[in-house]
Order: C-alpha cells, then structure tokens, then sequence
C-alpha cells in the first residue's frame, strides 16, 4: 500500500471538511455567495479524492491485484468502494447545497440543509480517518 498516497487521500477529504463546515457558518451568517465558493473548493477536493482513488485501483488491477488476490485487498476492494460510493453520494449533497446557495432565495430551511448536508459529509471523511489506518498504515 502506497501510505503517500492515503495520506495524500487523508488530506485531501479532511481539508474538504475544512471548506464544508466554513461554508455552514458562511450559511448561518447569511453570506451565501461565500458559502458557494467554499463548497465548491470542497466538490474539487472530493473529484481530487476520487482521481487519485482511479489512479490507485488503476495501478493495482494492471499489476494484477485485484478483489480475488487475497483476503487484505478482497477486504481494501470492498471498503473502499463503500466508501468511494458514499463520496459519490455526498458530492451530490453539496452539489444540491451549492445550487441552494445560488438562489435567490434558497429558502427557510437552507441553514438547516447546510448544517445536515455537512454532516453527511463529516460522516464519510470520518469512514476515510478509520479506514486510512486500517488498510494504509496496519501490517
């Protein structure tokens, strides 16, 4: 396992985490159009997680590693695939934040949607902070 490359993962989601819970008191504070910037820098470090997730499960299917190598990477395969597809499904949360936070008027409930869409996110960066010593620093 290329532990450079989890820890470049680890940085990448929670920095995303960062961007997600300034944009949630961007929210909170009314200040709408700062709140879109900052989740749009979280979207980019969601698309940089998932690229270098490509480039990883790229470099070890062409290496011959693959879910049915042995039990580590049938376990590695799996959970990390739960967790891309959770990654997926909260850069659909934030993408429906960020058009929210472009209307005109996104609504009563736009505070309350940051605050939970946030902690959807927190959620799956928190899988990534388990997983990440698990699968990338445990012999």
């Amino acid at each position: 396992m290329d532990r450079r490359l989890g820890l470049a993962n680890t940085v990448l989601l929670l920095t995303s985490s960062l961007f997600v819970a300034a944009a949630v008191i961007a929210a909170r504070a009314g200040a709408r159009g700062r709140a879109a910037r900052l989740l749009m820098l979280a979207l980019g470090c969601g698309c940089g997680f998932i690229v270098s997730k490509v480039f990883e499960w790229g470099g070890k299917i062409a290496a011959g590693v693959t879910l049915n190598s042995d039990e580590f990477y049938s376990f590695y395969y799996m959970f990390t695939g739960i967790h891309l597809v959770h990654v997926l499904l909260g850069m659909g949360v934030l993408t429906y934040l960020l058009v929210r936070s472009k209307r005109p008027d996104p609504g009563a409930s736009y505070a309350a949607l940051m605050e939970g869409g946030g902690a959807f996110w927190h959620l799956v960066d928190l899988l990534w902070v388990l997983l990440f010593p698990l699968l990338y620093l445990l012999r």
